[in-house]
């Protein structure tokens, strides 16, 4: 997700007072207070205001994009043994084996525009609903409506398989389980008949089981889970959730109370301090860089933010985004033209804000987008896409300087690069030459389907030993999956 507070201010030294203890509101005490105090809706025009920087706008009837990068190679959906075929129009599956033989045909229900795997799952979004199949069970598949003008995400990550469906403008968000076929409204969990939530600033514990997003008309977040009856309501913009904590944000000028909750709603502590961007909770501590590159620490028994260090932003730079990763042991700083890694100690590993000296600057392209970030990459594209990165010491894996990025592998440690108009996949290992086909990446990083316009579709590893497999004529939209 982008970040949802202003561009970075001049940068400050930290630790304001911090505010009187607060407490998160029930939907009653809500409802209870709305009656009893005037809106404040200078306060709510703000906050439309911070939010819609991120909000991604959509056109036609559903847009797609990932909201995170796929999850990692130990991850349930690295692992696949099939490779599934869906016609474009008619929405039919075809399920092959890696010798190119076709085992199972699913019967298709219209035009579908994109598809997402996770193990033995497939997604299939269509302009008014997704549709699962479980293609390890002989079952019909489960359909999810979508109003027409939503945006949908998939939320990615090693344990779940999990969409949610906003809109570009605000309005309700509802998050679909791909694994049940179940929704959680957030909109109805809150009584909320016209409700104004951006899917931009919804944040999630790592197994997916707690979603916090902002409520623009209220000035305020709700948190929900898919087991409870109602949403517990907190102050301010969110940042972070985990198990057992939540920290929200209120942005003062150039300034932030950055509170922390534990999960029942208590206001644990709150200090004012630099806006922001994001960051994730270690124990009892919350780890988090600023709009202005501080890397700060406060815990949820103190009442003051510790400046551990600064990231150098270029001039005429912003943070973008902060993101985990590395099973939630590293902060991604992503700029528009630069990176950095923080460890948990916030200590920076690596950052780009300085010239390469082996980069070319003319042949280099934009660096890797925020959404290639998720707790289970392991490897980012750094230095303006001349480098791949290794996230655990911030060392150098290949150097990919002069091509375009063209597939993620799910840990990101491999890419589909095209140089001079020829793919190939590089990475840890020796590279692959691909041909000059479009080609799809299998998520393990180890294998690409080359889709040529015309001839056969192939199956091809990055084992020299391993020979092509043809797949005969595959012409729709393809994906991995488990079975």
């Amino acid at each position: 997700m982008h970040d949802p507070f202003p561009p970075p201010y001049p940068d400050q030294e930290s630790v304001a007072a911090p505010r009187p203890p607060r407490r998160s509101r029930s939907l009653a005490d809500a409802r209870s207070a709305i009656r009893k105090k005037r809106p404040n809706y200078g306060a709510r025009r703000a906050l439309v205001g911070l939010v819609a920087v991120a909000v991604v706008a959509a056109g036609g009837f559903v847009a797609w994009r990932t909201l995170q990068a796929d999850s990692g190679e130990s991850s349930e959906s690295a692992r696949w043994n099939k490779i599934v075929n869906v016609d474009r129009i008619t929405g039919v599956v075809e399920v092959y084996n890696t010798d190119g033989e076709l085992e199972q045909t699913r019967e298709g229900a219209g035009r579908v525009t994109e598809i997402s795997a996770f193990g033995s799952r497939v997604a299939l979004m269509r302009s008014d609903a997704i549709v699962f199949h479980d293609l390890s069970a002989e079952v019909d598949p489960v359909e999810v409506e979508i109003a027409a003008g939503s945006t949908l995400a998939r939320i990615a990550n090693g344990a779940t398989f999990q969409f949610v469906v906003g809109n570009a403008a605000g309005g309700n968000v509802i998050i679909v389980d791909g694994l049940t076929g179940e929704s959680l409204d957030v909109g109805m969990l809150a009584n909320q008949t016209s409700p104004r939530f951006f899917v931009d600033s919804l944040r999630f514990n790592p197994d997916g089981t707690k979603f916090a997003v902002a409520d623009t008309r209220n000035f305020q977040t709700l948190v929900v889970e898919p087991d409870a009856e109602a949403p517990v309501f907190y102050p301010d913009i969110p940042v972070a959730v985990s198990d057992n904590f939540v920290a929200t944000a209120g942005v003062i000028g150039t300034s932030a109370d950055v509170g922390l909750f534990d999960q029942t709603g208590q206001e644990l502590t709150s200090v004012r301090t630099d806006p922001p961007v994001g960051g994730l909770f270690v124990d009892n501590e919350f780890l988090f860089v600023a709009g202005t590159g501080g890397i700060y620490r406060m815990a949820t028994d103190s009442d003051k933010a510790d400046r551990l260090g600064t990231v150098t932003i270029p001039d005429g730079d912003r943070i973008v985004s902060v993101r985990s990763a590395l099973d939630d042991t590293r902060l991604v700083v992503t700029g528009q033209a630069f990176e950095a890694v923080i460890d948990l100690s916030g200590i920076i590993l690596m950052e780009t804000s300085a010239p390469i000296e082996d980069a070319d600057p003319a042949e280099a392209v934009p660096g890797a987008p925020a959404s290639m970030v998720s707790s289970d990459t392991r490897c980012i594209p750094a230095g303006g896409a001349t480098r791949l990165t290794d996230l655990s010491d911030g060392s150098t894996v290949v150097g990919i300087a002069g091509t375009q990025i063209v597939r993620s592998s799910a840990d990101g440690c491999g890419l589909i690069i095209n140089r001079a108009g020829v793919h190939s996949i590089v990475g840890r290992d020796a590279a692959t030459m691909l041909g000059t086909a479009p080609v799809e990446f299998a998520p393990d990083g180890r294998s690409a389907v080359v889709v040529p316009p015309t001839g056969t579709t192939e199956l091809v590893s990055t084992d020299p030993d391993t020979e092509r497999v043809a797949l005969g004529t595959l012409t729709g939209l393809i994906a991995f999956v488990k079975i």
